[in-house]
């Protein structure tokens, strides 16, 4: 008999903790969903660069249609001279972008303070040494 009254117990237990962990989980999801969804948009930033004697002009274009799909464009002197495909890792209020072909590492990190956004990561320090960090503007929740 004890073991009934044991078992009833257990699986009423197990009844009415089993949805609210499921809702939980759904909750986590779906928060999760939303983080990722602030990052979707176009960013842009542009910087002068001065090398032994020569001047130019360098425009990135970050298009994050997902974390698994964004596309980096550079422009230098107006002219498009790259486009690669990154994934990224959402970590709190920092984006990671690794690029997908191993041919061409690039890493880039963006960062978001309030409403404020700011990029680096090795891909950027390389552009302008020893600067690492630039500010970054977001022109668009949706890319198209």
């Amino acid at each position: 008999m004890k073991f009934q009254i044991l078992f009833f117990l257990l699986v009423l237990l197990h009844i009415n903790v089993y949805p609210q962990d499921e809702k939980v989980f759904e909750t986590n999801a779906i928060s999760k969903a939303k983080n990722q969804n602030h990052w979707l948009g176009k960013y842009t930033f542009s910087l002068e660069v001065f090398r032994m004697g020569e001047h130019h002009y360098v425009k990135m274009n970050f298009l994050i249609n997902s974390l698994k799909d964004i596309d980096v464009i550079t422009y230098v002197d107006k002219k498009k001279i790259s486009s690669i495909k990154c994934e990224g890792v959402d970590m709190n209020n920092q984006l990671t972008m690794n690029s997908i072909n191993l041919n061409s590492k690039k890493e880039y990190l963006i960062t978001k303070d309030d409403n404020e956004y700011s990029i680096s990561g090795n891909s950027i320090t390389l552009l302008n040494p020893p600067n690492d960090e630039y500010s970054l503007v977001k022109i668009s929740n949706n890319i198209r």
